[in-house]
């Protein structure tokens, strides 16, 4: 990192943990990958279908506008195709958006995959009955509703006593952890904190989990040159007949320790 450029000598660095997971739990080997036309998210989305593809995957990738997402068409392609798992690199809207026209299509999947953002209460009443139950959300943190974890509790019993009546979060779960590493951080440098300090800080951190809720993250630097890396992660699921979220991941945190490791160019390069 040289603080003007993203990411490592202009890359997005990732790992292939997440896709091989899915591959060998649900025995599929069918993609679809789905972006906005827009830089942020046809990174992420070149990204995944990468990843998935070094592990075997076929993958198809759709490209939706950002101004007026349509899936229709999409999912009669997905449905001609045999597409087994669907990922993307979009809003929760669009997901929802998505799902509707799966359910018009009656198509349906093993596993619609989502980031964080679709990792709330919502799914429960706004998600159809073709893809509540196959939404997947990979991840480093503790479910919030986790609550047999101290710090999650802590957060639960925060969120109720300030946020009343607000939908629960996995953000703002992670938010919350992030704030108390940040404090811990500066709380180790007494009296006089520094930046330099808090750099250093993190860059000696290896097992910190934040009170239990971020997990397999080791903080310090990684050594991109090389083929592979230990990929950790947990992996959430929804399921009705539980009540929500769930994790599917049998350990948490789960850990291959021999992902690839791979770059996509970083298309965003702030400023």
């Amino acid at each position: 990192r040289d603080g003007k450029t993203v990411g490592y000598n202009g890359q997005i660095m990732a790992t292939t943990g997440i896709y091989r997971w899915f591959k060998t739990h649900l025995n599929i080997s069918k993609a679809a990958v789905f972006a906005y036309d827009i830089d942020e998210s046809k990174q992420a989305g070149a990204s995944f279908a990468k990843g998935l593809e070094l592990e075997g995957f076929s993958v198809t990738q759709y490209t939706v506008s950002f101004a007026a997402p349509s899936f229709d068409q999409q999912v009669a392609d997905m449905q001609r195709n045999g597409v087994q798992i669907i990922f993307d690199s979009m809003d929760d809207g669009a997901n929802r958006k998505l799902c509707d026209a799966m359910a018009r299509r009656g198509f349906s999947v093993a596993a619609k995959v989502s980031t964080v953002v679709s990792f709330g209460q919502k799914v429960g009443t706004s998600y159809n009955d073709t893809c509540r139950n196959s939404v997947f959300i990979p991840g480093e943190s503790a479910p919030y509703t986790s609550t047999n974890i101290p710090e999650v509790a802590a957060f639960r019993a925060a969120f109720a006593k300030y946020q009343p009546g607000k939908e629960l979060h996995q953000w703002a779960l992670e938010a919350w952890s992030q704030a108390q590493m940040v404090a811990d951080g500066i709380r180790s440098m007494g009296p006089a904190p520094t930046r330099k300090g808090l750099e250093d800080w993190f860059r000696g951190l290896d097992k910190y989990t934040s009170g239990g809720v971020f997990v397999g993250i080791d903080w310090r630097p990684v050594d991109y040159s090389q083929p592979t890396a230990k990929d950790c992660f947990t992996i959430a699921r929804w399921q009705d007949s539980s009540g929500g979220w769930v994790r599917a991941t049998e350990q948490f945190p789960f850990c291959y320790p021999d992902a690839k490791q791979y770059g996509s160019p970083a298309l965003e390069q702030g400023n």
